[in-house]
């Protein structure tokens, strides 16, 4: 399994803190890995192995485009929530912003 695809309970967690119905994860992963097999085989003996390695790169580099997006959010959202809590709390004053 790649590194960047989530388990089986990551995406159900996923799904459930967005409010989404269960993910059919099995169902998901075959189609990917489907689609992956008949562009490989659709490609055929008509452009090596160097293209095939490039398509496929590129393919990955728009999975890790949308990743990065989705962390980059998260973690937006993570300092906003963080925010209020180190402003509104007095007994912490090494939380707040200097003058």
């Amino acid at each position: 399994m790649p590194a960047g695809c989530p388990t089986e309970a990551i995406a159900a967690g996923i799904a459930r803190h967005y409010g989404l119905g269960p993910v059919d994860y099995v169902a998901v992963r075959e189609a990917h890995e489907e689609a992956i097999g008949i562009m490989a085989n659709v490609f055929g003996e008509t452009i090596g192995e160097k293209a095939k390695a490039m398509h496929f790169q590129l393919g990955g580099a728009l999975v890790t485009s949308v990743w990065n997006a989705g962390r980059f959010y998260s973690d937006k959202v993570t300092e906003a929530r963080a925010l209020p809590a180190r402003l509104w709390n007095d007994g912490r004053d090494e939380d707040r912003e200097g003058v």
